[in-house]
């Protein structure tokens, strides 16, 4: 149980290790293609039609996520101040391209994994964790206005094994979906909770209690609610988990085979619902439906650690890395 206490300091520091190695992001659901280019200091936004667009970013900050409505996007990150880590966030709506103020009201030097939250209708706020230490962290969120940022609130207060891996997303009916891994000291689950007429919900676990970690979820908006994916240890490696939102959540579905990886959704127009994860050869990428049933599937190997991003290729679609122009075509095949 002891190692199990350990495990989330270390994924607290996985998740940026990796975002400093990958160079493209997409967002979870894109009708438009979107894709951003990033590094320490710079980002590009890569349209469809080959278009780049340079956003107004300063030395020391790094966009982190993207995410796409219907008549603009946002981006968000972080940046370091000193000993601080704060917030940044850009957003394309009606008003143009503009960089936020900073969130007001700071609790800890710490502010890190901005979840940007959209409606079909625009931008409406952003979720993160704050505190002076990653084992101190809270879930924070904050509504845009418009003009300016609502008072920051708690949404989860601090637990003595901490929290990490926040998600969200705003369902259809406007009711704001947060999910995140927390420890209670002996193991790792995943709990959530929505805001609805202004009120959060009090956090509860996602899945009956079990006695291994439950870590690195990804989700995003389906019709009626939303989908789910994350990585649980069996054995010496991690299998996919799937479960849909409606009022509450479906018991868990597996997903795709043993030894995956970080997972995360990319939804490309009408092309269809995939998660592209890590496996030990290189990359997989799944086709689900919308409760989480595994249609196909497609392997590319020998790739390295960057994430790829899903694009249109030939007709069908296809994964590209940033050391590439070209997208590699996916080959199906049916799955197990």
């Amino acid at each position: 149980m002891r190692r199990l206490a350990c495990l989330l300091p270390l994924l607290l520091l996985a998740a940026p290790a990796l975002a400093a190695t990958a160079t493209l992001l997409q967002p979870p659901s894109s009708q438009r293609g979107l894709q951003m280019e990033v590094g320490d200091g710079r980002a590009w936004l890569l349209r469809s039609n080959g278009q780049r667009l340079r956003l107004p970013l300063r030395r020391s900050e790094r966009i982190e996520e993207l995410i796409e409505f219907e008549n603009g996007w946002a981006a968000a990150g972080s940046r370091e101040i000193g000993k601080r880590q704060e917030l940044v966030v850009v957003v394309d709506g009606v008003a143009g391209i503009e960089r936020l103020r900073a969130v007001p009201e700071p609790i800890g030097d710490l502010r890190v994994r901005p979840v940007p939250m959209a409606s079909a209708g625009g931008f409406e706020g952003l979720a993160w964790l704050e505190g002076d230490s990653p084992m101190a962290f809270e879930v924070r969120a904050a509504d845009w206005s418009g003009a300016d940022w609502t008072p920051p609130e708690t949404v989860s207060a601090r637990r003595s094994g901490g929290q990490a891996g926040l998600i969200g997303t705003v369902l259809e009916d406007g009711r704001w979906l947060l999910v995140w891994s927390a420890s209670d000291g002996g193991d790792t689950e995943l709990v959530w909770t929505v805001r609805e007429d202004g009120r959060w919900a009090t956090p509860r676990r996602l899945t009956a209690a079990n006695r291994v970690p439950d870590i690195t979820p990804s989700l995003v908006r389906v019709p009626g609610g939303a989908l789910i994916v994350w990585a649980q240890r069996q054995g010496a490696g991690y299998q996919l988990n799937t479960a849909r939102f409606r009022d509450g959540w479906t018991a868990p579905r597996l997903l795709g085979s043993r030894h995956a990886s970080f997972p995360r959704f990319a939804e490309l127009g009408d092309a269809g619902r995939f998660v592209i994860h890590g496996s030990p050869d290189g990359w997989t990428t799944l086709e689900v439906d919308s409760d989480g049933r595994e249609l196909r599937r497609a392997e590319i190997g020998g790739e390295g650690r960057e994430r790829p991003v899903l694009t249109a290729a030939g007709g069908g679609v296809g994964l590209r890395w940033q050391h590439g122009e070209r997208s590699s075509p996916l080959r199906w095949k049916a799955s197990p």
